[in-house]
């Protein structure tokens, strides 16, 4: 494994984003802005709460391209014209439709954005002229889940039993077909995809996600969390380690090609919903739970663990901060967030301290 400094590997780089608007696309953005890339990006709107981390972090301001950013990766001929005329390094994609619950509520939009979408990057770039580094993320949920204590590993079955879960599946066939059929032979083109789930962190403020769900009820509710599932396990993981790994990711794979395919990122310290509730009302010093277990979104797993051995051994990534601080850097982000502190200031200064331990 060859050792890289990130702090310079994305400095001056074009750098090409779908779903900057998104919670994870808000924080890479942040993070590759720091680390002083310039930045193009792409996503279908911008969220309308404005406590999220899109309009927190100012991601606007960050972007070179302000005037041509609300675009669907639906419509090939258009990504394809920004992605040509923007010549990027690095494309990270991480455009989707991303809530479960929406997926039963609106299957087809949600197989459109994820699935088209994809299917338009992959194809995109397949066709880009020159060199390019590129980063597919999908989820967790692309595996065939057979509620198995065992993590599941890169080379495991795809499938899904939802609408969400079976589009990232397809995804994950997708770049398969795509990498063994057209990259493997592109001297040009080094492409991976990136698989991690249940990423918690400062500025989500998602429906039907439990952390923020929990916020909106503990912080800014009457403190009573409801909760429909308390014995399911996952391997939460913090926002700054998934992102770093991804970094990491495509940092290794602009250098060495043979590192194409699929790589899991999580943390190994595995909770269930029920005691990552009552660690964030310890860090808050209130609130309660209420558990209703006849209240349902449609089939979940109730045990979903993926394998990060090939990431840890063959890039040299794993996490920085354990579960009990990543969840009380998140608890400080929200209740700062709540007194009205400037949160590109503080989120500055968390990044700051996060990068001074990840290299």
């Amino acid at each position: 494994m060859k050792k890289l400094n990130i702090s310079n590997s994305f400095k001056g780089k074009r750098i090409f984003i779908t779903g900057h608007t998104g919670f994870k696309g808000a924080w890479l953005t942040f993070m590759l802005h720091k680390l002083g890339a310039e930045i193009y990006a792409v996503s279908l709107s911008e969220p309308e709460d404005k406590k999220h981390a899109y309009h927190a972090l100012n991601i606007g301001s960050l972007i070179v391209n302000k005037h041509n950013s609300l675009q669907n990766i639906c419509n090939y001929h258009a990504l394809q014209n920004s992605i040509n005329e923007y010549r990027p390094d690095y494309l990270f994609h991480l455009a989707a439709q991303a809530i479960v619950s929406d997926s039963y509520n609106d299957p087809l939009s949600t197989i459109e954005s994820n699935v088209l979408g994809t299917t338009n990057i992959l194809e995109v770039i397949r066709n880009f002229t020159g060199d390019l580094t590129a980063l597919i993320i999908t989820s967790d949920k692309c595996y065939r889940n057979k509620e198995r204590l065992t993590p599941y590993q890169e080379d495991d079955e795809m499938g899904g039993e939802d609408p969400y879960s079976a589009s990232k599946g397809c995804c994950e066939l997708l770049f398969n077909a795509y990498l063994k059929s057209f990259y493997i032979n592109d001297s040009t083109k080094h492409v991976a995809t990136a698989r991690a789930g249940n990423v918690f962190g400062g500025g989500d403020w998602s429906n039907d996600r439990l952390v923020p769900d929990c916020i909106k009820n503990i912080v800014y509710g009457p403190g009573l969390v409801k909760i429909r599932s308390p014995e399911s396990i996952r391997p939460w993981t913090y926002v700054l380690e998934v992102l770093f790994g991804y970094l990491l990711l495509a940092q290794n794979l602009f250098e060495d090609k043979s590192l194409q395919g699929s790589w899991n990122f999580a943390n190994a310290e595995i909770k269930t919903v029920k005691e990552l509730c009552k660690e964030l009302i310890a860090i808050l010093g209130f609130g309660e739970i209420n558990i209703d277990k006849g209240f349902s979104i449609g089939k979940e797993g109730k045990l979903l663990l993926i394998d990060d051995t090939k990431a840890k051994e063959k890039i040299g990534w794993k996490p920085v901060f354990s579960f009990e601080h990543s969840m009380k850097i998140t608890a400080d982000w929200y209740t700062n967030q709540a007194k009205g502190t400037n949160m590109y200031k503080f989120s500055e200064s968390l990044l700051d301290n996060y990068f001074s331990k990840a290299y």
